[in-house]
């Protein structure tokens, strides 16, 4: 390793600079640029939680790509255009305005419902209804049709139209004149056809009166193709959406309301902090190039110089990769504009801000807050004036400044590696080719049998959960057969969780969700313990696309005494490179109109209580505590011996003691100021018990001493001079 630059802090440290891997055998060495972050563990070893390696840049990876249709900001937009388009419908009906056709253009446009609108009930084959235009529909507050698949049952729950139609209770969402609309992205899925979303969202009216927060799904597809700014565009269309409020009494905080008003410095810093630290940012750079901000500016306003050390390592710099100073940032950005800059740099900063940019956006793959810095992975995207798109990969850290403002301290991009990006996917092409897997598109009938195969996998947990290290044991190879961890990301929204772990997207989240007692995860108690001696899904609606299918529908659990628990999901699945079907996607959610508050609560009495206290509990204590049960064990045993032989003591006493005149006794020497006496205790003692203090020797080279100091009790239990 060759540090560019080392910044030590009180519990943790970062690193920046070039790591040469040698092979010894041809004598070759291969150079990586690294970025890495250390903290110590509660042992005292130092750990790496932040890693992120690249090539040294060449000429070509910077090529610019035709912008993606499935972006964040993209999906961002089409979320927020669902919220804007409840809001205008609500104000149109309070204004006696047509919202019903307002509503009638929100789910023609928005949505991916086929021109005809037809019924999912109808009678066309399963494979082929599934592949056809449809929409799952889950909304978080119906009391009536819970799960929605028709374009009159869509439209209900906005405005009310249904009631005519069998469809009773919808007040219409759009109906109570919202004002404003907020949301938060937890995790994204973006590939080429088709993209998930999921997180929360609330409204608020015009009193300030603001709505549950409801945690939700969305499933995009692609659309026609519209013009914006004379550039055509991939409309982004919803084909799946659930939406669920929190039923186990720990309802989310508000975030919008958390922070009492302004930041203030040493604030801890959210999720949210950050997401708006990077989206400022990517204005800020947006600026330079528009002619409004200098590059001094933008690097003195978004970077910590005058704070921390700095770690940057722009994607394109070779001869000066790193910029550890304020100076070498500023001709990285600004180029030729700032020439006393650049004589420290040569002529490679051609103005990286100078582009122009016109939209710069951040995909967080990972995000680590600490205190008052945080961390993100991911890929930056930045968008030409023209629509060209460069996307890259980064590693990048903030702190709060005095201000409470959050500015970079640490940012490593690179562009990957064309050639290597082809290569790999030649190899998969050609891996593909040589399986022998059928790789056709999934179908209705392999969603079923997976769901089955699921359904049995969690009650073989169930039949476990008395023994801990089974249960755990088993339910790791359960999460890896049926979750797609190993092909790429994977979002889960569970029920009863807190309102910072509801989203899970992690393979150490879900496999804590089933078996609960992990202290990352305190509310797990460990779904898989409850147990379930039954599981069967009845299904709502199946979309197909190609390799990858979409799922909605109720899943029933019953327990051993016969209880029977509904849940609403909406899955995700895809078919893996060996052929298997795995779940990329899955939220779960207790019925709007549900009594329960969790899937504990159905029990009767003090049985949850007694399942949670007497199996779960008792067995994480023998397992936490198995050497204090191994030394009490032997403490037991030496407390029995202390006895026998006190015992024995006493009643050989006579016989035994008297030997000591220890000249006489066998394989005994070297005896010396043996000398006996009464204790002095102030008890009754028995007739012949004496203390003895001196030293001797048994056998050979062995010697001890008798007693601790002058008239102490003789020690009873097992002592060598006995005999």
């Amino acid at each position: 390793f060759e540090n560019a630059q080392v910044a030590v802090e009180p519990g943790q440290a970062l690193a920046i600079g070039t790591v040469y891997f040698s092979n010894g055998t041809k004598g070759t060495e291969y150079k990586v640029d690294f970025s890495c972050g250390f903290v110590r563990d509660t042992s005292g070893e130092v750990r790496t939680n932040l890693q992120f390696f690249s090539e040294p840049f060449k000429v070509g990876y910077n090529k610019t790509t035709p912008k993606s249709d499935f972006t964040t900001d993209a999906v961002r937009k089409t979320i927020k255009n669902f919220g804007d388009s409840v809001i205008s419908i609500g104000q149109r009906h309070k204004r006696g305005w047509d919202y019903q056709g307002r509503a009638l253009e929100f789910l023609q446009t928005s949505f991916h419902f086929p021109p005809s609108f037809f019924d999912f009930s109808s009678t066309k084959d399963d494979d082929r209804r599934a592949t056809e235009s449809v929409v799952l529909f889950k909304p978080a507050d119906a009391k009536g049709l819970q799960i929605r698949t028709t374009f009159d049952e869509v439209m209900s729950y906005f405005v009310a139209t249904g009631k005519g139609k069998g469809i009773k209770d919808d007040p219409g969402l759009a109906l109570q004149h919202w004002e404003s609309f907020a949301f938060d992205i937890e995790g994204y899925i973006l590939l080429t056809d088709y993209a998930w979303a999921m997180g929360e969202y609330s409204f608020r009216d015009g009193n300030g009166q603001k709505s549950p927060k409801a945690q939700f799904v969305f499933g995009f597809r692609k659309g026609p193709g519209i013009e914006v700014d004379g550039v055509m565009e991939g409309k982004l269309l919803i084909d799946i959406f659930h939406a669920s409020f929190p039923h186990d009494g720990k309802a989310s905080a508000s975030r919008s309301d958390t922070s009492g008003g302004a930041t203030v410095a040493g604030e801890p810093v959210t999720p949210e902090d950050l997401e708006e630290a990077q989206e400022r940012w990517g204005k800020l750079l947006v600026q330079v190039g528009s002619g409004y901000r200098s590059a001094a500016e933008f690097v003195d306003t978004a970077y910590a110089y005058d704070l921390r050390p700095v770690l940057f390592k722009p994607a394109e710099a070779t001869k000066v990769p790193f910029r550890l100073t304020r100076e070498s940032a500023i001709s990285f950005f600004g180029g030729r504009k700032n020439k006393s800059a650049m004589k420290k740099n040569g002529t490679e900063d051609w103005g990286f801000a100078l582009k122009p940019w016109s939209l710069v956006s951040f995909e967080n793959d990972e995000v680590l807050t600490f205190g008052d810095q945080a961390y993100a992975m991911g890929h930056v995207c930045y968008v030409g004036e023209q629509g060209g798109e460069q996307r890259l990969q980064f590693l990048a850290g903030w702190i709060r400044d005095p201000s409470g403002t959050l500015r970079m301290r640490l940012m490593h991009s690179s562009y990957p590696d064309p050639k290597a990006v082809a290569a790999a996917a030649t190899i998969v092409a050609a891996e593909k080719k040589k399986s022998k897997v059928d790789r056709k598109s999934i179908s209705v009938k392999d969603v079923t049998e997976f769901m089955s195969a699921f359904s049995s996998g969690l009650v073989a947990l169930g039949k476990v959960s008395r023994n801990a290290t089974a249960l755990r044991s088993q339910t790791v190879d359960f999460v890896d057969k049926f979750y797609a961890f190993g092909e790429g990301p994977v979002l889960q929204k569970v029920t009863e969780a807190s309102a910072s772990t509801r989203f899970r997207m992690t393979r150490h989240g879900v496999i804590s969700y089933l078996v609960g007692e992990d202290p990352f995860f305190p509310n797990d108690r460990g779904f898989a313990r409850r147990p379930w001696s039954k599981v069967r899904f009845e299904s709502k609606g199946i979309i197909i696309s190609s390799e990858r299918a979409k799922a909605m529908g109720i899943w029933y659990f019953t327990d051993p005494s016969g209880i029977e628990v509904p849940l609403e999901i909406s899955h995700g699945l895809l078919r893996d490179f060996d052929g298997k079907l795995r779940l990329e996607v899955e939220f779960v959610s207790i019925p709007y109109t549900a009594t329960m508050n969790s899937t504990w609560s159905t029990l009767p009495g003090d049985i949850e209580d007694e399942l949670v206290n007497k199996v779960v509990k008792s067995e994480q204590f023998v397992v936490s505590n198995f050497w204090n049960i191994v030394a009490g064990i032997f403490v037991f045993l030496g407390i029995a011996v202390v006895l026998y032989f006190s015992w024995a003591w006493e009643t050989h006493a006579n016989s035994g003691l008297q030997m000591l005149n220890l000249e006489a006794a066998r394989d005994v020497t070297n005896a010396s100021n043996i000398n006996r006496s009464r204790p002095n205790t102030g008890a009754t003692l028995p007739p012949n018990y004496y203390a003895y203090q001196g030293s001797y020797q048994i056998g050979t080279g062995r010697y001890q001493s008798i007693g601790n100091k002058a008239g102490s009790a003789w020690p009873s239990a097992g002592h060598p001079g006995v005999s």
